[in-house]
């Protein structure tokens, strides 16, 4: 036995493999998930989210989540799509099928599926942190290009962005908010990338106004 049993291996009892505590995931009642099925899970579900989950609540997910990424495959038609970033660097991170009424967060390469209907609200919130000296010399605006609409915060004066993320409350079965990236300052730090994140997160809240009607 490892020292006080920290390092025994343990039995997945969605899989029934084991594995280390490096590569396994708490769930309810303190019993464990492998990483190979948890790779199998909702990549919108989050380390933290598997602990108030049994086993029995997660293969019912990857049995949902294989349905779901067999429609994504084979039905959804791409109609529209928004891309975050500069020439030099770009992802489209969101796209909408409006024949059947889909959209889906391509942050992830195997995305879930969600409907209109589902959203409740939306928020787009920042992460700050001072400017220092060198970023002062920079001379970056970080309120250059900034949509005029009250949805999309300013950068306090004196400050920089680190983190500008778009947040969707959904009721859906398993997931209760989705999180699209629009800027990272440890991947994208000029002004282009700036100006960029701001004009992504506008088309995002004008497509989630014009498809939802709130």
């Amino acid at each position: 036995m490892g020292l006080f049993g920290l390092f025994d291996k343990k039995k997945c009892l969605v899989c029934g493999s084991k594995s280390s505590p490096l590569t396994q995931y708490k769930l309810l009642d303190y019993s464990y998930i492998c990483t190979d099925c948890k790779n199998k899970c909702s990549p919108e579900l989050h380390s933290a989210d598997f602990a108030s989950k049994s086993p029995a609540t997660i293969k019912e997910h990857i049995a949902y989540k294989k349905d779901n990424d067999v429609k994504y495959k084979n039905e959804f038609k791409e109609t529209a799509s928004i891309t975050r970033g500069s020439e030099k660097w770009s992802k489209k991170i969101w796209a909408v099928d409006e024949e059947n009424g889909w959209w889906v967060n391509l942050t992830y390469d195997a995305p879930d599926l969600f409907t209109f209907k589902q959203v409740v609200r939306w928020e787009i919130d920042i992460d700050t942190s001072y400017l220092t000296d060198q970023d002062k010399l920079r001379n970056i605006d970080y309120n250059s290009g900034r949509p005029d609409i009250k949805e999309i915060p300013p950068c306090p004066q004196g400050k920089k962005i680190d983190k500008m993320r778009m947040r969707i409350y959904v009721e859906h079965p398993w997931i209760k908010m989705v999180k699209i990236p629009l800027i990272d300052s440890s991947v994208a730090f000029d002004q282009k990338d700036i100006e960029n994140g701001y004009a992504a997160g506008e088309k995002l809240v004008e497509a989630f106004k014009k498809y939802t009607g709130k």
